[in-house]
Parts: C-alpha cells; sequence; structure tokens
C-alpha cells in the first residue's frame, strides 16, 4: 500500500513565520505571561501540537522571537546606513537606524525577561 502525498504545498504557507509574529503579538498586548504554545496556537488557528512541533518548548519559541528581534534590528540598522557616504555619518546613521524604527523593533516591556539566558536556547538561532 503506498501513501498518498498532496502535490500541493501545505495549505498554511509558512507556518513558523506565522507562529513568531503571532508570538510578537501576543506579547505586545499582554506581555510575556500572555504567550503559550495553546494560546499561539488559536491565534494562528492551527492545532495546539503545531507550535510544539515547530519549536519544541516555549523557550524554543521565545528565542525564535527573540531572534527576530535581532534581525528586525539589524535592518533597522542597515537602513539607516545606505544613503551615507561619510564614514562617520555611516556610524551615526548604523547607531540610530531610521528615525523611530530601532524602538519599534521589539519594545521591551518592564519586567521583561524575554533577554534572559533562562528564556532563550543558544543552539537554536538560526
Amino acid at each position: 500500500m503506498s501513501s498518498s502525498v498532496p502535490d500541493r504545498p501545505y495549505h498554511h504557507g509558512d507556518l513558523k513565520h506565522a507562529l513568531v509574529q503571532a508570538g510578537i503579538a501576543l506579547i505586545e498586548e499582554g506581555g510575556i505571561p500572555a504567550l503559550s504554545l495553546r494560546a499561539l496556537a488559536a491565534r494562528v488557528g492551527v492545532s495546539h501540537t503545531a507550535p510544539r512541533n515547530h519549536f519544541g518548548s516555549l523557550r524554543g519559541l521565545l528565542t525564535a522571537i527573540a531572534a527576530e528581534g535581532f534581525h528586525r534590528h539589524a535592518r533597522a540598522m542597515c537602513e539607516g546606513v545606505s544613503d551615507q557616504s561619510d564614514p562617520q555619518a555611516r556610524l551615526m546613521a548604523a547607531m540610530t537606524g531610521l528615525p523611530g524604527s530601532r524602538l519599534r523593533v521589539m519594545p521591551p516591556r518592564p519586567g521583561s525577561k524575554l533577554r534572559s539566558a533562562r528564556c532563550c536556547e543558544r543552539e537554536n538561532t538560526e
């Protein structure tokens, strides 16, 4: 008996990315306590096991969210540099990014533990 594999891609598209973006939204709305794998699955509309399949645990999800925050931060820094030719102006642009963009990358919340080593996995930082 052969197994049937559908010719079309997975119906959700990029589920891992969607889960990270929804996780960021949950944190922005209610802080770290609002984030759980079940709440995330409900937000995205997938089974409650889907986030665990992608990240392994809540800690793995937090690692992916932190990595996304660093990627956003790096992009914001690079955006300010592209129009500068003077080395000192490039440095200042890299430090400040586009006006307001660095502060909106992943705003820290008072009491947030997102930057804590206990919340993130160092081995899983794509």
